[in-house]
């Protein structure tokens, strides 16, 4: 009774703790990490336990460079998927009718694959797409220009820094990625206020 106490809180799924677990055995090397191993598991299987995780991170990243280029439609997903992300990410602002925009998503998905996913640590956290000419202000904000229903444009876009580039040179695997991989938000991006931002047009309620 004159040793300190030993005991161990057990999280329940909700993040919150049980009663904790008192130790009764002996205070030795064997019987300690015997009731430690019990609630944190043994370093091997920690190990494989991490390797585990290691694979399905993987087969992830290969599932999700492999989707193709999604589409943003609501402005719920506007708001959670590119301005509220902590990493760099791409817009592609297009017109489904228009025959390039077909040809331009497919370079993206190719970019999106040859980059790989996070342990490949791109500079692009994610690729999207939007309606052009539902979106056409946004287009022009971040284009930089008019947005006629012929153009097509990509930007990238850092919410962190409040930052934005729009892609300029040759719409193909190569000169996309090179633009990606010169760091061309940090020599070339243009700053933009949240709160000036053109709304976006939420086209599930159309």
């Amino acid at each position: 009774k004159s040793y300190p106490t030993l005991g161990v809180f057990p999280a329940n799924p909700d993040g919150s703790n049980t009663a904790p677990e008192l130790y009764a055995g002996k205070l030795n090397i064997q019987d300690l990490s015997a009731f430690v191993a019990k609630f944190v598991g043994t370093r091997e299987e920690k190990q494989a336990t991490d390797r585990e995780n290691e694979v399905k991170q993987i087969a992830l990243d290969k599932k999700r460079s492999a989707e193709p280029v999604m589409q943003i439609r609501s402005i719920e997903h506007w708001m959670k998927l590119v301005l509220s992300s902590k990493a760099t990410v791409a817009v592609f602002f297009g017109n489904p009718k228009f025959g390039d925009t077909k040809d331009n998503l497919a370079t993206l998905a190719k970019v999106k694959r040859q980059l790989g996913g996070k342990k490949a640590k791109s500079p692009v956290a994610a690729y999207y797409w939007v309606d052009g000419t539902a979106q056409s202000e946004l287009a022009a904000f971040f284009s930089k220009k008019s947005f006629s229903e012929s153009a097509n444009a990509l930007t990238f876009i850092s919410p962190k820094k409040s930052g934005y580039a729009s892609f300029v040179g040759a719409f193909d695997v190569d000169g996309v990625a090179k633009f990606i991989q010169g760091g061309a938000l940090g020599k070339s991006g243009s700053q933009y206020d949240v709160n000036q931002l053109p709304n976006f047009q939420d086209e599930t309620l159309m």
